[in-house]
């Protein structure tokens, strides 16, 4: 039965990846093994450093899309806080109930960008962006923020 499981996994990510291909927005968090290699990579913070907890933050959710001929991939990152006031309601995003997914709230904000004074789009290099594994939690419909955010081109 664990064989079928993994087979089924398996063509689940393929089918994934393949959408994902073709511009569709998906949501996915990112864990805090990588929060801190993005925040290098991109130049802000995304929560790596220790808070009032003593850790810095387990995971740092997001929404984004691939552009086959930009060859990036067009990424907001999300908070609980409304300091952006840029609100995104993430019940259309089809949330899976495990792993670094579960518990997402489905009423969010995109994350200030505390260096830069303002909500981002990021447009990440798909190598640099594929190099941090993510947990795909679901495809998002009507998600117009992406589209009014400006953009910050990562290189």
């Amino acid at each position: 039965m664990g064989e079928k499981l993994k087979s089924f996994e398996k063509l689940f990510w393929k089918k994934a990846s393949e959408r994902i291909e073709k511009g569709e927005k998906f949501l996915g968090v990112f864990s805090r093994k990588f929060i801190k290699d993005l925040e290098h990579l991109i130049g802000t913070d995304l929560g790596s450093k220790a808070g009032k907890g003593g850790i810095g933050r387990r995971r740092r959710p997001f929404i984004a899309r691939y552009e086959h001929k930009e060859c990036r991939y067009f990424t907001a990152f999300l908070t609980t806080k409304p300091y952006s006031r840029i609100f995104v309601n993430l019940d259309p995003c089809g949330k899976k109930e495990r792993g670094l997914c579960t518990g997402l709230e489905s009423n969010c904000f995109v994350l200030k960008d505390r260096k830069r004074g303002q909500a981002l789009l990021y447009g990440i290099p798909k190598e640099r962006f594929e190099e941090f594994e993510f947990e795909l939690c679901g495809f998002c419909h009507n998600m117009d923020v992406l589209e009014r955010l400006k953009l910050e081109v990562i290189d």
